[in-house]
């Protein structure tokens, strides 16, 4: 009796995790990729980006004039503040701002709670200081462990789940995206992310054609390459599948939604690359 009640509460359990399968494994990978937690993986490259969600929250926009006159200025390391850059009398980001954008939602709770708890946004208190470097890992984590859901489903469009599962944990335990993509906020885990999605997107769309899917693939494309300009290389097949469906389906309104949502999400970063770099990139 008790066996059967046993074997019919595992049949429940795998139904329930074959009906959450995406969610079962975005949680299994975040506790893997948080396992170290207690570990520091990033460097200073990631410093822009680790500021910069408290700084937009905080009304400070894109400036870091207040970080750096305050903590960074007179760093002791023989690096220097090399991750800066000075231009029209601000302190910037020497990196794009696609990745701390992106994680930007992940911070707002934590924003309120600092603001509520009284802890000023200020890199010597040692509360905000452990908070910042908290939610790298934290957010780094949530990169790469979504990084996997998308590869398990993009996987799923095309081969059965063991095969699937196979390739999704090749992919998440043993590749970049553990040692580097889940441990801090460089570009490397938000270009993955963005290819997959889009890649995602793109199989679906090829198995059923909507023009939200064109729309998406744009936002991701432009996201992609304004994250890493050398992701362009890899927007190209992006591009020529659009330009393939025009000429297979017959239908404008493919190219036409790609181009518009390309250009919605472009303008913004091409404005300020221009603006205060002088350049596209």
């Amino acid at each position: 009796m008790a066996q059967k009640a046993c074997h019919s509460l595992l049949k429940k359990a795998m139904a329930l995790i074959r009906k959450h399968e995406a969610l079962v494994v975005f949680v299994a990978l975040f506790v893997v990729y948080l396992s170290n937690c207690t570990y520091y993986l990033s460097s200073t490259d990631t410093i822009p980006a680790i500021l910069l969600p408290f700084n937009i929250l905080d009304g400070r926009g894109l400036f870091l004039d207040g970080f750096y006159n305050d903590y960074y200025k007179d760093t002791t390391n023989w690096w220097g503040n090399y991750y800066f850059t000075f231009t029209r009398g601000h302190v910037l980001s020497m990196y794009p701002i696609v990745v701390p954008l992106l994680v930007l939602p992940l911070y707002v709770l934590p924003f309120i709670f600092i603001k509520l708890a009284g802890i000023p946004i200020d890199m010597h208190d040692h509360v905000f200081f452990l908070t910042v470097y908290g939610m790298e890992k934290l957010s780094a984590g949530v990169i790469a462990a979504l990084s996997g859901v998308f590869m398990y489903m993009l996987l799923r469009e095309l081969f059965g789940r063991k095969v699937s599962l196979a390739g999704t944990l090749f992919f998440a335990l043993g590749t970049s995206t553990w040692t580097i993509g889940s441990q801090g906020l460089w570009q490397h885990g938000a270009s993955e992310l963005l290819l997959l999605a889009a890649l995602l997107v793109l199989v679906r769309n090829v198995k059923s054609r909507k023009q939200l899917n064109f729309v998406l693939l744009g936002v991701l494309t432009a996201l992609l390459v304004f994250n890493r300009p050398t992701n362009a290389l890899l927007a190209i097949p992006l591009i020529l599948y659009v330009l393939s469906d025009f000429f297979m389906a017959k239908k404008l309104d493919g190219v036409v939604a790609y181009v518009a949502s390309v250009a919605a999400i472009s303008l913004p970063f091409l404005a300020y690359n221009l603006y205060y770099f002088g350049g596209m990139f």
